[in-house]
């Protein structure tokens, strides 16, 4: 159903509550954006029920909600496995499963090239020289990820260089696209920005229109968010809506961890 008027909206929705916002500390805020970050990955795994308890009460708090899994997930493997390197978001040692899986496909496409009788010694010799990451995707699963050896004993910054240098001809090389880019602004001036044109008491209402199958028009959303008319629907269009989808992406609310932490 299309919303034309704000009285079409739940009335449990009070944009009132999310003052509340202002006063959060940085820590609190962004896990507000990181749970609802949760609701837009997977939608289905939340239903109406889950939206309007939002809606109803906005401010969500949950300890240790900034921590990753990729964090917890370190914690309970070191406890089970014993010693383990550090990894980051993004970076991580490669582990045994993986390189158990990468000899196997490995030895099959060695294996296709030894029993090519069309090939010379030396073309097999060549041949068995690639980079793993160059092995045909039906062998090998291209997921994204680059198998690299990084000499330690190197300075960093050289190290960095070379990385920087190297990652965007590697993706380019192998035909991988960056998913999303994070918001270009720092925290500090996102932070502003996300008070300001009400980001979350946005984000909560499209998320309730996408459970309920409503489309909002953005006419109804600024009568509804800004009532003393800081911003139109044009505004919400051309603005404001672009700002919230580059500050709802992975790559953002990292960003904003590690600015804040």
């Amino acid at each position: 159903m299309r919303i034309n008027k704000k009285s079409q909206l739940p009335s449990y929705f009070d944009a009132d509550k999310y003052k509340a916002f202002s006063v959060l500390d940085d820590e609190s805020l962004l896990q507000q954006l990181v749970k609802r970050l949760d609701i837009k990955s997977d939608y289905e795994m939340y239903d109406i029920e889950d939206i309007n308890n939002i809606l109803m009460e906005p401010v969500i708090l949950e300890p240790n909600a900034l921590h990753t899994l990729e964090d917890h997930k370190m914690k309970v493997e070191s406890e089970l496995l014993g010693p383990r390197l550090s990894s980051y978001v993004g970076v991580r040692p490669m582990e045994l499963v993986t390189a158990f899986h990468l000899y196997k496909r490995c030895k099959e496409f060695s294996d296709s090239i030894d029993n090519n009788s069309e090939l010379s010694f030396f073309s097999k010799f060549w041949m068995k020289q690639r980079h793993i990451n160059t092995i045909p995707q039906e062998i090998l699963d291209n997921d994204g990820s680059i198998y690299v050896e990084i000499d330690l004993d190197l300075d960093d910054k050289l190290i960095i260089d070379s990385l920087s240098r190297l990652i965007p001809e590697w993706r380019k090389e192998m035909g991988v696209l960056v998913s999303e880019e994070p918001v270009n602004s720092s925290w500090a001036v996102s932070r502003a920005k996300i008070l300001d044109y009400k980001i979350i008491p946005l984000f909560d209402l499209l998320a309730w229109s996408e459970k309920t199958n409503n489309s909002i028009t953005n006419g109804v959303l600024a009568v509804t968010l800004f009532p003393d008319g800081e911003y139109d629907s044009i505004n919400i269009a051309q603005t404001i809506k672009p700002f919230l989808d580059k500050i709802f992406n992975f790559s953002s609310t990292e960003k904003f961890k590690r600015e804040i932490s």
